[in-house]
């Protein structure tokens, strides 16, 4: 969180916020843990009144590899670009 003042307010700047879950399946064992990633971020993002959020990045794949990740890549090109 970035404060800073201006004519004699305080004005508070959000972090923009997102996460990335991934699960290694589409069995229903992997569905569940997929969910319970999401849920865990969107709560953790909105209790927090400091962040704003983004996006919650998902994907199914292999842990190994990225590049058929399409959310992956596609979080990690905002990063990079946007910084």
């Amino acid at each position: 969180v970035v404060s800073f003042l201006l004519e004699s307010e305080v004005v508070i700047m959000k972090k923009r916020v997102a996460a990335y879950c991934r699960i290694s399946s589409n069995s229903k064992e992997q569905q569940t843990s997929g969910n319970a990633q999401v849920k865990y971020y969107s709560n953790l993002f909105h209790n927090n009144d400091n962040y704003i959020i983004v996006w919650i990045f998902y994907d199914v794949g292999s842990g190994l590899k990225t590049k058929n990740r399409k959310n992956y890549l596609k979080l990690k090109n905002i990063i990079e670009n946007n910084g």
